[in-house]
């Protein structure tokens, strides 16, 4: 196969790796993320792991690190929009 077969084949793969997880995250994320923060996600993890992981390991280390990022997008949401506790007394 030649280089400009290969990088097809890997981005065709990176394509229907990233629809497949959308799909999935979208429904696990529900109510708490809209589709482009989860779109945009899962994206950003293929890109970050583009040429780090074999072909055959992309989908579930795309999963993982979409499903952590999109929970820590989360976390921080709830951060920032939940008031801080009071720890004591005013004085």
């Amino acid at each position: 196969m030649t280089a400009a077969g290969t990088a097809a084949t890997v981005l065709d793969t990176e394509r229907r790796v990233s629809a497949a997880l959308i799909r999935e995250l979208e429904a696990r994320f529900a109510g708490a993320l809209t589709g482009d923060q989860v779109c945009s996600c899962v994206q950003q993890a293929v890109a970050d792991l583009r040429g780090s992981v074999c072909a055959e390991a992309l989908p579930e280390m795309a999963a993982r690190l979409a499903h952590h990022r999109l929970q820590e997008q989360i976390h921080d949401d709830q951060d920032t929009t939940t008031p801080p506790t009071r720890t004591s007394e005013p004085d």
